[in-house]
């Protein structure tokens, strides 16, 4: 009586192919004349680099914190008074209908505020509010882009040597 072992995994993903050798070739380690086994560089430092890169992305979102991101979009910034009512103004509108806005919400905060003094008011609170807003996108800008920059250029690097070394590698005719 004969006992056969079948392995599933000697034969598995070959239909298709033309023999066992053929299917080899598509394993993680080729066999070569000298029965070492050839590494896959690319594909092992494209990993890395993916790994590396999903690292960098969440210790630099950990950093900045995830709020920090969203700037770059803000455009509503709000106003509360002593009473707690609060106005919200949005700053991709023109100047000037913020402008009015602004005193509109002065002149209902405050009635008896002269003409010269709105005015001066309006102006202080829309520059007030231009300037966080400046701010606030220079310090999502510099966020995003040390979180995107890095891995990009890691990525070029790899490019670059891989491009490099296989210029050095001998053509088969």
């Amino acid at each position: 009586m004969k006992i056969y072992a079948f392995s599933a995994w000697k034969h598995f993903g070959t239909l298709g192919r033309a023999s066992d050798d053929d299917a080899w070739q598509h394993t993680r380690e080729r066999r070569t004349s000298g029965g070492l086994a050839r590494m896959s560089w690319g594909r092992g430092f494209f990993r890395a680099w993916v790994v590396l890169s999903a690292i960098w992305i969440g210790f630099m979102v950990f950093v900045s914190e995830p709020k920090t991101y969203t700037w770059l979009w803000k455009t509503d910034y709000g106003i509360q008074d002593e009473s707690g009512r609060t106005a919200r103004f949005d700053l991709t509108k023109s100047r000037t209908n913020l402008l009015l806005e602004i005193s509109d919400m002065l002149r209902t905060m405050k009635p008896s505020i002269s003409a010269l003094e709105l005015q001066s008011d309006s102006e202080a609170l829309l520059n007030a509010m231009e300037k966080e807003n400046q701010a606030d996108f220079a310090k999502a800008k510099n966020a995003w882009l040390l979180t995107v920059v890095p891995p990009i250029a890691l990525l070029g690097l790899g490019l670059c040597i891989s491009w490099i070394l296989r210029g050095f590698q001998r053509r088969t005719a």
